[in-house]
């Protein structure tokens, strides 16, 4: 019997809780418990939203609000993940502004969203800030105040579920939050304004007074004046440095390097990468339009994933993970789903290859969470999925993943571009077949791994490091099924295909995982002859690599320039 997926036992919790009239509050309580969600996750969950779905919602209250007065929409899926799962992630922290909106939409109190470890590594001030409006609402309802000194001495409400140690639920904030429920899908709920309890300088009293002494004359004046600022303002913001095509041309330089990765030595590329990269940094230093600059964002989001994916070819996983953190900030900036799902899957993968089943994992659902549907980053990441799986010993888990991922692929309704961004059509194969070679299972790994090698083998378009890794896993089937012979005709032709065609570390790396499991045939000569030649391209390939010897070295200063962007 298939076992019930978490999302499906989420939505029937979801369902039976809200059927016998619990709340929200209720619900979130029980996922922080059940599921082991951060607080601002578990109400999140308990409304059944999606990343994108709840950034939305948080977007439209902040215009109802008059928070985002333009529409700016500056919440997105993957900075909502980078919130709730703070201080991990490592991102900005969380203001009480935000805090508060997000009290807001999911109808709750402001503490509610809190547990022991965002208390600890909030800032003092913000931590005074939070406290003190609770004082000041209890005092305004005629109750004593509570504070955190206070709840954690076991004087207050019920604790959250979820946290360590537990937090106090004080009073609600009427200033950051009302209890008026929201229903999916998000709509702008109606505030009404807090009237004005005293004179003040912003009081309508003070304004009348102002007005009547300035005279009708020089009121119009200044209006005339302000309307000459206003026109001067907003062309402040038309003003760039960017020429008309600019952008144009970065884009169609981007997909360049995708097309051309398979095809061009990999230090080669990263060169070529890296100086666009350290070109769209100058260009943010300089003068762009606010649509612009997001436009630099996503592009420099793309170049850093590639060096990621770079630096893994020139076996330096450490510098991968780098590139890729920054790639991941840009998307978060941009708020770009596409190029967010591809940096997940492209760390996924990362993790995969360095031996950490359990990141991979996380990496490959966090990008599942903000990926476009019907795309071929949504099918990567599945299969990205599976492989993670596998890994982790769930062949379960592995078939549901792939199942997903076929289903996927035919869905997509963007052409195939034979890119390092795109997702071919021999790549679905090829990673069922490294899946099963991970979870041992031969005979499966033997099928998935020949079809994908007669899929690239017969294409027009040539993609060698699939046919030199599928081969791989057709050589540790015929280990495994005690063919020693077979492996090693298939190996060397992996290793001729990594000579003379993608000399990459990732390539070698998995061709002496077949070197080692037939150390049991070392008396077979063809065994001999395979390790000799393994040995030798493995110093060749790594040999010429060591030029560019840390990838990353030179890139340090632009990395700190693109914290600006």
């Amino acid at each position: 019997m298939a076992r019930v997926s978490q999302r499906a036992e989420q939505r029937q919790l979801r369902g039976r809780m809200r059927e016998f009239g619990m709340s929200h509050d209720e619900i979130a309580g029980e996922f922080g418990r059940r599921f082991r969600f951060r607080p601002r996750a578990a109400f999140r969950h308990a409304f059944g939203w999606t990343l994108q779905e709840a950034a939305d919602a948080i977007n439209a209250q902040a215009a109802g609000l008059g928070l985002d007065p333009v529409g700016r929409a500056s919440m997105t899926g993957p900075r909502l993940s980078e919130l709730e799962s703070w201080p991990a992630s490592g991102a900005r922290r969380p203001t009480p502004q935000i805090l508060a909106l997000l009290a807001h939409v999911y109808g709750t109190d402001i503490h509610h969203l809190l547990d022991l470890e965002d208390r600890e590594h909030l800032a003092p001030a913000d931590l005074l800030l939070l406290d003190s409006c609770v004082r000041e609402v209890s005092a305004a309802r005629g109750r004593p105040p509570v504070t955190s000194a206070g709840a954690v001495r076991g004087r207050d409400t019920p604790r959250w579920p979820g946290a360590a140690g537990g937090l106090p639920q004080p009073a609600l904030l009427p200033a950051f939050v009302d209890n008026e429920p929201i229903s999916k899908p998000p709509a702008v709920r109606s505030r009404t304004p807090v009237p004005v309890g005293v004179e003040g300088e912003g009081s309508p009293t003070k304004r009348r007074e102002v007005l009547a002494a300035v005279g009708a004359s020089a009121v119009a004046a200044l209006l005339a004046q302000s309307a000459v600022e206003s026109a001067m303002f907003g062309q402040r913001w038309e003003e760039s440095d960017l020429g008309s095509t600019m952008l144009e041309h970065l884009d169609l330089e981007v997909q360049r390097f995708g097309l051309s990765y398979l095809h061009t030595p990999p230090e080669q590329l990263f060169m070529q990468v890296r100086e666009c990269r350290q070109r769209v940094s100058m260009m943010v230093a300089g003068r762009q339009t606010l649509s612009q600059r997001q436009h630099l964002c996503v592009v420099g989001g793309w170049l850093s994933g590639l060096m990621g994916h770079l630096a893994l070819d020139l076996g330096d996983s450490a510098v991968a993970h780098a590139h890729c953190l920054t790639a991941w900030q840009l998307a978060m900036e941009s708020g770009d789903a596409r190029l967010g799902g591809w940096v997940r899957g492209t760390q996924a993968m990362i993790a995969f290859y360095t031996g950490d089943a359990a990141d991979a994992l996380r990496y490959a659902l966090a990008g599942l969470d903000v990926a476009p549907r019907n795309s071929f980053v949504q099918t990567r990441l599945l299969a990205q999925l599976g492989r993670a799986h596998a890994r982790l010993g769930d062949a379960d888990g592995v078939s549901v993943a792939f199942a997903r991922a076929e289903d996927s692929f035919e869905s997509v309704t963007e052409k195939a571009s034979h890119s390092i961004f795109s997702f071919d059509y021999p790549y679905l194969p090829f990673y069922v077949g490294t899946a099963y070679t991970a979870l041992a299972r031969p005979e499966k790994a033997r099928t998935f791994a020949q079809q994908a090698v007669t899929l690239c083998d017969a294409a027009a378009e040539n993609w060698p490091v699939a046919r030199a890794l599928a081969r791989v896993d057709l050589a540790l089937a015929a280990v495994r099924r005690k063919e020693p012979d077979r492996a090693c005709a298939v190996t060397v032709e992996a290793l001729e295909i990594c000579a003379t065609e993608r000399p990459v570390d990732l390539i070698v790396r998995r061709t002496g995982e077949v070197v080692r499991e037939l150390r049991p045939y070392q008396e077979l000569s063809a065994v001999r002859d395979l390790y000799e030649r393994q040995t030798n391209l493995s110093r060749t390939v790594r040999g010429t690599q060591r030029a560019p010897s840390n990838p990353g070295a030179g890139s340090a200063a632009h990395d700190r320039q693109a914290d600006i962007l």
